[in-house]
C-alpha cells in the first residue's frame, strides 16, 4: 500500500493507522520505512492515529482532535508536559 500510494511521486503521504494491529517489531518497521521515505524524498507524512505515546515518539508536531475538531496543537513535548484540552489531558493521562 505504501509503494502504492507512492507510485506519483507525492509530496504529502497521508498514513492513516499505518501499523494498526501490528507486532511490535512490524510496528517498528513500518516507521523506520516512514521516517527514511519522508528523509530521502522530502515528504510531508501526515500520521493518522489514536496512539498517541507513538505519534509522540514519531512526530514533530502533534494535533489532537476530538469529534473532528482540532482541539490543541504543538510540539510533542508540549502536548505531553502541558496538555491544556481536557480530551488532550485524558489521552495524555492514559499514557502513564
Amino acid at each position: 500500500a505504501i509503494a502504492l500510494a507512492l507510485s506519483c511521486s507525492p509530496s504529502l503521504l497521508f498514513a492513516d493507522e499505518p501499523t494498526t494491529a501490528l507486532d511490535v517489531v512490524t510496528q517498528a518497521g513500518v516507521l523506520k520505512l516512514l521516517a527514511k521515505l519522508q528523509a530521502d524524498k522530502s515528504l510531508t507524512v501526515l500520521l493518522v492515529t489514536h496512539d498517541l505515546p507513538l505519534a509522540a515518539s514519531v512526530c514533530g508536531r502533534l494535533i489532537v482532535m476530538k469529534d473532528g475538531v482540532i482541539v490543541e496543537s504543538g510540539t510533542p513535548r508540549e502536548i505531553i508536559t502541558n496538555p491544556k484540552h481536557e480530551h488532550t489531558k485524558a489521552l495524555v493521562r492514559a499514557m502513564f
